[in-house]
């Protein structure tokens, strides 16, 4: 078949017929069939984590890890006056680069007047990292089975 060039004088351009396959067989050692990308990857560990439950979360019965407690704090009197108080608590997870954790808090005030006298408190922090550990669990296996 041909077909004539509308916009120049050049000669017309004629089409090759279908393809007969005679050379297919040159490249067969070259390529392999995918496998079906709808089933699942067998896991790398059947046990699941100490103190995981159904839904992939962690039991909260576990020891935290950053735990912090002040049985008895006694002071007479604690008068404190603060303007403009902003706090922000963050936590950054990356994982390429081979995973860097970042947790803090930034606070910022206004003006502050602070006076203590006669107070007894108690205060108790118990911090756990469990799930975070369980997403980068789950994104790096998600990397290592999708390159």
């Amino acid at each position: 078949m041909t077909h004539g060039n509308a916009e120049s004088d050049e000669e017309p351009i004629e089409e090759g017929g279908e393809y007969d396959g005679d050379d297919a067989g040159a490249y067969a050692d070259e390529y392999a069939e995918p496998g079906p990308y709808d089933e699942e990857p067998e896991p790398y560990d059947d046990e699941p984590y100490e103190g995981a439950v159904a839904g992939g979360r962690l039991a909260a019965d576990g020891a935290p890890d950053v735990y912090l407690d002040v049985p008895v704090l006694k002071v007479d009197e604690i008068d404190l006056d603060v303007e403009d108080l902003r706090a922000h608590v963050s936590l950054q997870a990356e994982v390429l680069d081979l995973l860097k954790l970042n947790v803090g808090a930034d606070v910022s005030l206004g003006r502050v007047h602070l006076g203590i006298s006669g107070v007894e408190a108690q205060a108790q922090l118990k911090v756990r990292l469990d799930n975070v550990a369980l997403i980068i669990d789950r994104v790096l296996t998600t990397l290592d089975r999708n390159p």
